[in-house]
């Protein structure tokens, strides 16, 4: 996702005797049609020590089967009013990206909802970095664009669908 779809800029608290310079950096944001809000210089800022536990839940809920990527898309974008899905914005955003925004958070600020979950690290060393790739959690190569077919391994696939499929015995 290029940075000219977002319209906030995080601006790091610089110290004492940098009035000058904190103004004029808000300026120059006011120029480019965005909007600075100030914050503690500190790791992920506020955006993304917010976005990213999110994008990481996501992946988490998707990788425990709790719903299929397009309901946990469609749920956030109708249930909670979001432009997209977490799994599209993942997507968009490019799954590399979320990777070491995770992994540097979680070692900068030791909390467990900044660990990366074992999905996120499968696609990306297979090389699924979303949009940027055609292949992440969507497949971008065809149109519209579809769950990525090798989301899972087959051996996972075929042992869900039968978990889903076998009646439980009463």
């Amino acid at each position: 996702m290029s940075c000219g779809a977002i319209g906030v800029v995080g601006m790091g608290a610089m110290g004492r005797g940098i009035a000058e310079v904190a103004a004029r950096a808000k300026h120059f944001v006011q120029t480019i049609d965005k909007t600075s809000v100030m914050v503690s210089d500190t790791s992920g800022y506020i955006v993304n020590r917010l976005l990213v536990p999110y994008l990481l839940d996501a992946l988490r809920a998707l990788e425990a089967h709790v719903a299929a990527a397009e309901a946990i898309d469609a749920a956030m974008k109708l249930g909670c009013a979001h432009p997209m899905g977490p799994r599209q914005l993942s997507d968009a955003i490019g799954l590399d990206v979320v990777y070491a925004m995770a992994k540097t958070m979680h070692k900068e600020l030791g909390e467990q909802r900044f660990s990366p979950p074992p999905l996120l690290r499968r696609l990306v060393l297979a090389g699924h970095l979303g949009k940027k790739s055609r292949l992440g959690v969507y497949d971008y190569s065809v149109h519209p664009p579809r769950v990525n077919s090798r989301l899972w391994p087959s051996e996972v696939t075929d042992q869900t669908a039968s978990q889903m499929t076998t009646p439980e015995s009463t």
